[in-house]
């Protein structure tokens, strides 16, 4: 809600910033010529090297998803370039993600390129894709987060 003079307003409710994202990505169509360099001006106008790189990663095919044959819950890999990262669709285990974006809050305009290049890869369907049985899905979840912490 805000106040305007008396009036108050509901705005609806607060989106994340990848809420956010993926609400702008949704304007774009998957097989749009420019839809690079549409979300390179989207994602990071002020560090279009992040941008670059995320869009290098998709490109690359560098992001599994891996999925729970079952429950359909999931999890992404990326492979960057020293390491490979954990993501959910709004957590990265990148320096970038735990030093800038975690820092900044939910409400910050900000996210790590891993986290970007899933939301692009997801917009392009340039997924990987890898489903495990519950148990094993549950296992890959827990060994990989830890295995990206260190």
């Amino acid at each position: 809600m805000s106040d305007h003079g008396g009036v108050t307003e509901d705005l609806g409710p607060v989106l994340t910033w990848a809420e956010a994202f993926d609400t702008m990505l949704g304007s774009l169509e998957p097989e749009d010529p420019d839809g690079d360099l549409r979300f390179a001006y989207m994602y990071d106008a002020e560090e279009p090297k992040k941008a670059t790189v995320a869009l290098d990663l998709v490109d690359r095919h560098k992001i599994t998803q891996v999925v729970a044959e079952q429950s359909g819950r999931f999890f992404f890999l990326v492979q960057g370039e020293r390491s490979e990262y954990f993501v959910l669709t709004d957590y990265c285990t990148c320096k970038d993600y735990v030093q800038n974006v975690a820092r900044a809050g939910v409400s910050s305009r900000r996210m790590c390129k891993h986290v970007a290049a899933v939301h692009w890869a997801e917009k392009r369907k340039k997924l990987k894709t890898v489903e495990l049985p519950e148990a094993e899905f549950a296992m890959a979840f827990c060994i990989k987060h830890a295995e990206s912490l260190q």
